[in-house]
């Protein structure tokens, strides 16, 4: 276990703390024992160990409950704001390019479309042209001004359907239209 702790240290030290689950049963058999401990003391640290026991519950709600905040996530809070509008600019069968979604799920169940996700701000012409023609993108669902202001992208948008906020919806121009 000593090997598993200090090969995955690295990782644990940055975001993927789930890579300690296999020490929780150590974990929770250490803790059950301190308690078991210390509730054979005098009734003194039996009722210290009841109460906290008690308001435990109390302590982590009030410290956790602000991170399930949506402002929290660390993603673009307008796609949850305003996600019936989104859901309603593209047909349910369209498919669609969405930027910026580093979770791959995010945006495509928000909107409720399918298509091809970008997680950067980084998304060439020529790639757009592509989707368009082979295969058959028709709208796209963009945070990024880098990507949707740029000319040589833009030059694939047949209009904007709607802005909410941050988020812009393109219908793309048609793999004739393009062709041509």
């Amino acid at each position: 276990m000593v090997a598993y702790f200090l090969f995955e240290l690295n990782m644990i030290n940055t975001v993927h703390d789930y890579y300690l689950m296999p020490f929780l049963p150590l974990i929770y058999v250490v803790v059950s024992y301190g308690i078991h401990q210390l509730m054979q003391r005098n009734k003194l640290w039996q009722a210290t160990v009841i109460v906290l026991c008690l308001v435990m519950p109390y302590f982590t709600m009030k410290t956790i409950q602000p991170y399930w905040q949506i402002e929290m996530s660390g993603f673009n809070n307008d796609f949850f704001k305003y996600r019936t509008a989104l859901r309603a600019a593209a047909p349910a069968d369209a498919l669609c390019i969405m930027l910026n979604d580093h979770t791959n799920y995010i945006v495509p169940y928000q909107i409720d479309k399918r298509g091809y996700l970008f997680t950067g701000d980084q998304l060439p012409a020529d790639w757009v042209a592509d989707m368009i023609n082979r295969f058959e993108a028709q709208y796209l669902y963009s945070d990024s001004r880098i990507v949707d202001e740029n000319p040589a992208v833009a030059f694939y948008f047949d209009h904007l359907v709607v802005e909410k906020g941050s988020v812009r919806v393109y219908q793309l121009k048609s793999k004739s239209a393009i062709t041509q």
